[in-house]
């Protein structure tokens, strides 16, 4: 899936990639300048986006990346992409929380980097699970971060979302900010191809 967000209006933002599963956006969320284009802005408070269904296997090998900006950090995490399920946890979060981006799985699995971002700052994160070693790898600005053992391969039956995650069958971990150019690959990427 490839999301460019450069809509700048209307309630759907097209996937450019073979799959077709554009994205819905829920009230509310708005469109505001990104790094190229239009980016989708979320207040934190319950805005998000979704597909009709499932982008990734989650099962196996995949990859997700976004450019970011948090407008205010959260008090516990803000997710800006996910991939909803039937289980208590999301398959795989790519978040700011508890000081640190992560690329977060089950079983408190994360791949975390500590720092503490500039608000209205832009960020390209990306995380990566390889479904041979199951190790996550998070990168932030184009440079390795972070890397650790993966929780669970939990398969998703539920839509890929860009601004929340879930927990327990509830939204969560809504983002107070933006998020721009967000990708979905069902392979592990190498540090090469997240340079390029």
């Amino acid at each position: 899936g490839s999301w460019s967000l450069d809509e700048g209006s209307g309630t759907t933002a097209a996937d450019g990639g073979p799959g077709g599963r554009d994205l819905k956006l829920a009230a509310g969320t708005a469109w505001t300048p990104g790094v190229s284009g239009s980016a989708l802005k979320f207040d934190g408070q319950g805005q998000s986006a979704q597909t009709d269904g499932p982008v990734l296997d989650t099962t196996g090998s995949y990859s997700v990346s976004a450019w970011v900006r948090l407008d205010a950090l959260p008090g516990n995490y803000a997710t800006a992409v996910s991939q909803d399920t039937r289980r208590q946890a999301s398959p795989f979060y790519l978040q700011y929380g508890q000081g640190a981006f992560a690329f977060s799985t089950p079983g408190e699995q994360r791949a975390r980097m500590e720092t503490t971002p500039e608000t209205g700052r832009w960020y390209h994160l990306v995380g990566v699970r390889d479904g041979a070693d199951s190790r996550l790898s998070l990168y932030v600005d184009g440079e390795p971060a972070a890397t650790a053992a993966a929780g669970p391969a939990y398969p998703s039956t539920g839509p890929l979302t860009v601004g929340r995650a879930q927990w327990g069958g509830d939204p969560t971990d809504f983002w107070n900010g933006a998020v721009d150019q967000v990708h979905a690959y069902d392979k592990a990427l190498t540090a090469e191809e997240v340079r390029a």
